[in-house]
């Protein structure tokens, strides 16, 4: 049986914007030394609509920032890709993705 998965992509952006979801996943996933570091309870989306200095408009996939009990934030992206085929370039759109959040908390005066 084959699986169509058109439309996964939304699916899971809509629910990955829920931050109980975020949070069950890093409960699942992060060593017990690096929860306790972070609020949880303060997590926040992040904006992710970035402009290039060429004025062009980009759009990361889902980040969230967390605040650690030291005064500083974290700031989780995920990637949420289901492609149809094989994209040669995709480890390079990733990088994108991040460089674009460092640009903007650059800006922001967030690092």
């Amino acid at each position: 049986m084959a699986w169509h998965l058109h439309g996964t992509d939304s699916l899971y952006h809509r629910l990955f914007s829920h931050p109980q979801m975020v949070v069950d996943l890093l409960l699942a996933f992060l060593e017990p030394q690096l929860l306790v570091q972070l609020d949880l309870s303060e997590l926040r989306r992040y904006n992710t609509k970035f402009t290039s200095r060429a004025g062009q408009r980009r759009r990361s996939d889902v980040v969230w920032e967390i605040p650690t009990h030291q005064g500083g934030s974290v700031f989780i992206v995920l990637i949420l890709e289901f492609p149809s085929r094989v994209e040669e370039w995709m480890a390079l759109r990733f990088e994108t993705y991040a460089c674009l959040l460092y640009q903007q908390l650059v800006k922001e005066r967030k690092l």
